[in-house]
């Protein structure tokens, strides 16, 4: 059963001639992008045998080994040219960042997939700090609510608002009720916190301005 969060993440591979997953896990982001979103070939990149051999079976068993290469490597270090791709999912936001800030050169014009864990806020930061354009974004609650950044290399560094570093200028545009929904569940749980944390405060100042913005 491939869960809510590799669907919505599939859905922006959709057309894409090879895509690259970083930390490919049991494979089913490949598998999901392969049958149903018209996506030709894949790289499964993990930097565990046990993952990438899950994986590997998992393909194997959908009858698409043919069209996926495997890599057990780190990162993009193995990034193939003609990928026009790169998913980057369940990972920190940080961790994301520095993937790629440490592959910076080998980024020219695929589009990058993101979904961090945690960190989205560090994330956008270093995307808009680094001259990427945001394509799209979505949230998709699956036990948790994730955010899904899709950005491309650009020639211009863009200035996003705090509250667009944290939940995202296409989502707070897009006006979606998921991210309604996202917003009143934290800010719920942000005011069980004691009045003396900053951080509370401007939290719940970023949250109400979107949420009552009207």
């Amino acid at each position: 059963m491939i869960s809510k969060r590799i669907q919505a993440i599939a859905k922006h591979t959709k057309d894409s001639y090879k895509i690259t997953d970083v930390g490919c896990d049991h494979g089913y982001l490949i598998i999901e992008a392969l049958n149903n979103y018209n996506v030709k070939y894949a790289l499964a990149i993990d930097n565990k045998i046990k993952p990438l051999e899950f994986a590997m079976n998992n393909i194997t068993a959908e009858g698409l080994k043919d069209r996926v290469n495997f890599s057990l490597s780190s990162g993009l270090d193995e990034l193939e040219k003609d990928s026009d791709a790169i998913v980057i999912s369940g990972l920190g936001g940080t961790l994301i960042s520095n993937i790629i800030e440490e592959n910076i050169n080998k980024i020219k014009d695929q589009k990058l997939i993101l979904q961090a864990n945690r960190n989205n806020y560090d994330l956008r930061k270093y995307l808009s700090s680094n001259n990427f354009k945001f394509l799209d974004e979505d949230i998709i609650y699956d036990g948790f609510y994730y955010q899904i950044i899709v950005v491309k290399k650009d020639k211009e560094k863009i200035t996003l608002t705090d509250s667009e570093l944290h939940y995202g200028p296409i989502n707070i545009q897009k006006k979606k009720e998921i991210l309604y929904e996202m917003l009143k569940k934290e800010e719920e749980r942000l005011i069980k916190i004691p009045d003396s944390n900053h951080f509370k405060r401007k939290k719940i100042e970023i949250i109400r301005s979107i949420l009552y913005e009207n």
